[in-house]
C-alpha cells in the first residue's frame, strides 16, 4: 500500500516553508523529464508519494545549482562527532576544522575527505537522508561508516 505525504510533511522533508513549496509547485506543476505531475490532487489538497518528494528535491537542487556560479572545487569531508557524523563541504579543510573545534564542545574526529563540490556533498546528503538528524549531521550507522570506508579505499587506491 502506497503511503501519501501531506503538503506540510513534504515541506518539512525538503526543508522549506509550506508556502514556498506551494508557490514552487504552481511554477513547476509537472516533472519535465517524465511528464508526470509532482503530486496527486485530492479535492483542495495535494498528496505526494516518496518518489514525488525525491523528484521534487532533485529538481530544486538542479535549479539552485544552475542559478549559482560555476561549481567550485573543494572537499567533501566526514567528521565523527560521537553519536553523529557530519558530512560537509569546504574549500579549506584547515579553516573548517578550526571552526568545528570551537563549534562542537565535545570535539570531532576527522574520518575522511575527498575532492568534490557542493553538489557532490548534497548527493551524499540525499543518499543518507533517512539518517539525517539536523542540518549536515547524520546518525552514525553501519551503512554510513561502511560508505566512508569504501570512499577511503577508492580515493587511497
Amino acid at each position: 500500500m502506497t503511503h501519501y505525504y501531506t503538503e506540510e510533511e513534504v515541506a518539512g522533508r525538503i526543508h522549506r516553508p509550506k508556502r514556498w513549496l506551494l508557490e514552487w509547485l504552481r511554477e513547476n506543476p509537472i516533472d519535465l523529464k517524465s511528464g508526470e505531475p509532482f503530486f496527486c490532487q485530492l479535492g483542495r489538497s495535494k498528496r505526494f508519494t516518496a518518489e514525488d518528494i525525491v523528484r521534487i528535491f532533485d529538481l530544486i537542487l538542479t535549479q539552485e545549482e544552475a542559478a549559482r556560479e560555476p561549481a567550485k572545487e573543494g572537499y567533501v569531508y566526514f567528521l565523527d562527532g560521537g553519536e553523529m557524523i557530519k558530512i560537509g563541504f569546504t574549500r579549506s579543510l584547515e579553516t573548517r576544522m578550526k571552526k568545528m573545534k570551537t563549534d562542537v564542545p565535545s570535539g570531532v574526529t576527522f574520518l575522511h575527505m575527498e575532492p568534490g563540490t557542493f553538489k557532490s556533498e548534497k548527493i551524499v546528503h540525499r543518499h543518507f537522508a533517512e539518517l539525517r538528524v539536523r542540518g549536515e549531521w547524520f546518525r552514525k550507522s553501519p551503512e554510513l561508516l561502511d560508505y566512508i570506508e569504501q570512499r577511503k579505499a577508492i580515493i587511497n587506491g
